[in-house]
C-alpha cells in the first residue's frame, strides 16, 4: 500500500480490516495521527527500535497488533494521545514506563486485564485531560493528596517510589471503573475544576461521597461499590448532569427531591438497590425535569409513590419496583409520560387497585 509521503492524518476506524496491516504505514515520515481501531481481525508488527516517527496520536483498540507496551512507549517520542482499549498484549504488561511520557494528554488502557498497582504518578502529567483504565484488575487505594506531596510505590520495584505532587487539575474524562480498587475514594477527587466525567462504578470503595467542590461534571457513576450515608448536598448544584448513577449501594434518606429542581439536563437516574433510600413525602413540586428519559427507583425503601415523577414530561422508563409502596396506583402516575413512557415496573409492591 503506496500512501503520499505528506500524509499527516490516516483514520481507517471500524472499516472491517483484517490481516497484515502495511509495515510501511508506521514509518510515513509526517505522519502524526493514526486511527486503525475497531478492525478486529488486523494484526501487523510495530517498529520495534530506530522508529523516528512524528506520531502524536494512535489508536490500535479492538485490534490484533501485539502490543509491547514498554518498547512501544519508548519509540513514541512525540505520543500524546494513546489508544489501546482491549489489544493483545505480549510481554510486560506494567503502565510503568508511562510516568516518562509527561506530555500525554489522553490515554485509554482498558479492558486489558493489566493488574497490580495503578501508576499514580500519571496523575502528574500537567496535560493529562483524559485517562481511561477500566477493566482490569488494578488493585490498592487511590492516593491521598492531602498533603504538598505523596508517596505512593511503584509496581514494579518496592524499593523505588513516585511522587504524585499535584492534583490533576486538568483532567475532564477519569474512568476507573470495573477494577478492584477500595478504600475510600479521596478529597481531591471532588475538587478537579475541570472535570466532567467521573466513572468508578464496580470496585470495593467505601465511605461516604463527599461534597462536590465545582459545577462541572456532566456524568457521574459510582454505582457498584460499597458507598454508605447520604447523597451530598452539592450535587443539585451540578447543572450541566445528564447522567447520575449511584445503585448498588448503601446511600441513605430521606431524600430531598428538590434537590434535583435546577437539573435540567439530567437524562437518566438510578439511585436502585439502595435498600435505605427514602424520599421526603412533605416536599412540592414546582419544577420541571425536562430531559429525564429513565428513572430507576427500585429495590430502596420507598413507600409512596414519589410526587416529584408527576413533572417528568418527557420520561421513557420508570421502575419502582420491589419497594413498599401501597394502596391505589394514583391517576396522575398514569398520565406521566403520556406520549413517551414506554416502560412502567410497579412489581413487587402492595399495590391494591388501578
Amino acid at each position: 500500500m503506496n500512501l503520499s509521503s505528506s500524509l499527516t492524518s490516516l483514520s481507517l476506524i471500524d472499516c472491517e480490516l483484517k490481516g497484515r496491516f502495511p509495515d510501511n504505514i508506521f514509518h510515513l515520515p509526517n505522519l502524526q495521527l493514526l486511527y486503525v481501531d475497531n478492525n478486529y481481525n488486523l494484526t501487523g508488527s510495530l517498529p520495534t527500535y530506530n522508529w523516528s516517527t512524528p506520531l502524536k496520536t494512535l489508536g490500535l483498540s479492538e485490534t490484533e497488533f501485539p502490543i509491547d507496551l514498554p518498547n512501544l512507549i519508548s519509540n513514541l517520542k512525540s505520543l500524546k494521545e494513546l489508544y489501546l482499549r482491549g489489544c493483545n498484549f505480549i510481554g510486560s504488561s506494567s503502565p510503568t514506563l508511562l510516568p516518562y511520557h509527561r506530555k500525554i494528554t489522553s490515554l485509554d488502557l482498558s479492558y486489558n486485564n493489566l493488574g497490580g498497582q495503578i501508576p499514580w504518578s500519571l496523575l502528574n502529567f500537567e496535560d493529562l485531560t483524559d485517562l481511561d483504565l477500566s477493566g482490569n484488575n488494578f488493585v490498592g487505594q487511590l492516593p491521598d493528596l492531602s498533603t504538598n506531596r505523596t508517596q505512593v510505590s511503584s509496581s514494579n520495584s518496592s524499593s523505588k517510589s513516585r511522587l504524585v505532587s499535584q492534583i490533576p487539575s486538568n483532567l475532564v474524562y477519569l474512568v476507573l471503573s470495573h477494577n478492584l480498587l477500595n478504600g475510600t475514594i479521596p478529597s481531591w477527587l471532588y475538587d478537579i475544576p475541570s472535570l466532567q466525567y467521573l466513572s468508578l462504578d464496580n470496585n470495593r470503595f467505601t465511605g461516604q461521597i463527599d461534597e462536590f467542590q465545582h459545577n462541572s461534571l456532566n456524568y457521574l457513576d459510582l454505582s457498584n461499590n460499597n458507598l454508605h450515608g447520604h447523597l451530598p448536598v452539592s450535587i443539585a448544584k451540578l447543572v450541566s448532569l445528564y447522567y447520575l448513577n449511584i445503585s448498588f449501594n448503601n446511600i441513605s434518606g430521606p431524600l430531598e427531591s428538590v434537590m434535583f429542581s435546577k437539573l435540567k439536563t439530567l437524562q437518566t437516574v438510578d439511585l436502585s438497590h439502595n435498600p435505605l433510600l427514602s424520599f421526603s413525602t412533605y416536599s412540592i413540586v414546582d419544577y420541571t425535569l425536562p430531559k429525564l428519559r429513565d428513572l430507576h427507583l427500585s429495590s430502596c425503601n420507598i413507600s409512596d409513590f414519589p410526587d416529584f415523577i408527576k413533572s417528568m414530561e418527557s420520561l421513557g422508563e420508570l421502575d419502582l419496583s420491589n419497594n413498599h409502596i401501597k394502596g391505589n396506583i394514583p391517576i396522575w402516575l398514569l398520565e406521566v409520560g403520556m406520549d413517551s413512557l414506554y416502560s412502567l415496573n410497579l412489581s413487587y409492591n402492595s399495590l391494591t387497585k388501578l
